[in-house]
């Protein structure tokens, strides 16, 4: 409705001014009656599904509105559909979304545990790691003692500096410490294969926020040896 016209949505309305006077209707357009009939709605599928996240209410929202029947511009997504969206709670609360995290989560755990049964403190592996577009840094690293000990870079044959060995040198548990803090900040995507025998992430790929640039992470461990 334009907010010219004299007609619109009936509503209930008092005719005093600063108290309440007397019960009456009246006409109104825009956001006044938008508002109401959409809040209504929303209650209408938190009534049929109470499980459903603001997320899960708003997007369902918009994905179940009537396309307007001319040009529009800047009305949003369409027109409010209440019976398709209560509909499609419904359809939500019979068959829910899998959690991708908690599948994640899931096998963390599993591989973690796999890891953790063979007491495995002191071992080499080589471990390529890389950070956006920047070149990969390829590291045969040393661990004793459940610690970094040492750590060569196959590029140039150097052994790592105390300082450099701290920042880039890593244990497989602080690999699964990655993937753990991905999961926990629920990165846009992330990605982690383990070996099927150790259980330890020989592949893990993260995406911490889709609309950045180059945030992007990649671990590849592979040559594994028991020392």
């Amino acid at each position: 409705m334009l907010s010219a016209q004299t007609d619109g949505i009936v509503s209930t309305l008092n005719t005093g001014t600063k108290q309440a006077v007397a019960d009456t209707y009246a006409f109104y357009q825009g956001t006044s009656m938008a508002t109401p009939h959409v809040a209504g709605i929303a209650a209408l599928m938190l009534s049929a599904n109470p499980s459903m996240t603001p997320d899960q209410v708003e997007s369902t929202l918009k994905s179940t509105t009537r396309a307007f029947p001319q040009t529009c511009a800047g009305c949003g997504t369409g027109i409010v559909d209440a019976n398709a969206a209560v509909q499609a709670a419904i359809a939500l609360a019979s068959n829910p979304p899998v959690d991708p995290y908690a599948t994640q989560k899931a096998d963390l755990s599993i591989n973690q545990t796999l890891w953790n049964s063979k007491k495995l403190l002191n071992y080499s592996y080589v471990l390529e790691q890389k950070t956006g577009t920047a070149a990969s840094m390829i590291l045969k690293i040393t661990v004793r003692s459940g610690s970094v000990y040492s750590a060569v870079n196959m590029s140039t044959g150097r052994t790592l500096a105390s300082k450099d060995l701290k920042t880039y040198g890593k244990t497989i548990n602080q690999l699964f410490t990655a993937i753990s803090d991905a999961i926990t900040a629920k990165a846009a995507t992330l990605n982690a294969a383990y070996d099927v025998t150790l259980g330890y992430p020989v592949n893990v790929y993260i995406d911490k926020s889709s609309t950045v640039a180059g945030d992007e992470v990649t671990f590849k461990a592979s040559n594994f040896l028991a020392l």
